[in-house]
């Protein structure tokens, strides 16, 4: 419960958690922290996700965002915004009127490799392509990880800034973050 506290500020709404290994998906509101604590406890053998809300986010989605890709669900948790002028361009190569900017982000993953090129904003994400997990943030981002494959947007005991401008594939056999490619941040921040 250490992280989820860590992560839990006094605004929060409401917290996601999602377990890879057997694909499950929970909504938990803030005011069940009991509920928390027994999802964790239960699944603690699994890799698990939680995204916390706080009452500033303006977003009526929960996170992940989720879309199919040659039969696999596909996953997004974002931590930042993109610009406005991004979005506007994200609509228009995804040919949609969505302003889910998490989704249209997603949609922009889902080419050959999961690289965020070109993608204006401040961003730290964790991506899963259905088959793999993977970790990426840009220069205006913040992801910390430590070598138990933990990632968390501050912060915390033994961790280390995860490098901007790559993504890593989480390899969860060999407990390491793998660099797969590389992406540069772009510096327009319009936000």
């Amino acid at each position: 419960m250490k992280l989820v506290d860590l992560e839990t500020y006094s605004s929060a709404k409401s917290v996601g958690l999602y377990n890879i290994r057997d694909k499950s998906f929970f909504t938990v509101l803030r005011g069940h922290n009991n509920t928390i604590s027994s999802l964790l406890s239960q699944n603690k053998n699994m890799y698990q996700i939680i995204k916390v809300y706080g009452g500033f986010d303006r977003s009526l989605h929960i996170q992940p965002a989720e879309l199919y890709k040659n039969e696999h669900m596909t996953f997004l948790w974002m931590e930042g915004d993109l610009t406005h002028s991004e979005i506007k361009k994200l609509q228009s190569e995804g040919q949609t009127e969505d302003k889910w900017q998490v989704r249209l982000l997603l949609k922009h993953l889902l080419g050959p490799m999961p690289i965020p090129v070109g993608v204006d904003g401040k961003f730290a994400c964790l991506f899963s392509d259905g088959l793999d997990m993977y970790a990426f943030r840009n220069e205006f981002g913040s992801l910390f990880v430590n070598d138990q494959l933990t990632v968390c947007t501050r912060p915390f005991s033994g961790s280390a800034t995860l490098p901007a401008n790559k993504v890593y594939r989480i390899d969860f056999e060999e407990n390491k973050f793998v660099s797969i490619g590389e992406f540069e941040t772009v510096h327009k921040m319009e936000i």
